[in-house]
């Protein structure tokens, strides 16, 4: 009987392990594809720590292309760009890249591509 609690227990976190291990990854890969289609370039107004909202990590940028503000989410970033981009900051991205540029003395300069935990991945969607 022991052997046999002992057998369910370790399934039980087995199964648990790979349903979050998988989850959380497939999560970043849909992140890292969704911000590779967003296009901006513009002035960071604002950058705050949402707490009502789970402690997402917003950027706001007032869009040059489109002329309304954008909202940039950065709270699963392994980089750090959220403690890189400083309001005031100038900066742009285009589509298809995970590279946000920011001016510096006048000209665009790359960050580190962005990656929300996915980078390792071939993810294709």
């Amino acid at each position: 009987m022991r052997k046999y609690s002992v057998l369910v227990v370790l399934s039980f976190w087995v199964i648990y392990f790979l349903f979050f291990a998988t989850s959380d990854s497939e999560a970043a890969c849909n992140f890292l594809h969704e911000f590779k289609k967003v296009k901006f370039s513009g002035v960071v107004e604002d950058k705050f720590v949402d707490y009502s909202q789970h402690s997402y990590r917003i950027v706001l940028i007032s869009d040059k292309l489109s002329g309304i503000d954008f909202r940039l989410r950065l709270d699963f970033d392994t980089t750090n760009a959220f403690g890189i981009i400083n309001v005031g900051d100038e900066i742009r991205k285009d589509s298809g890249s995970n590279i946000i540029f920011r001016l510096v003395n006048g000209d665009y300069a790359p960050m580190s591509p962005i990656d929300f935990g996915c980078m390792d991945r071939d993810w294709k969607k």
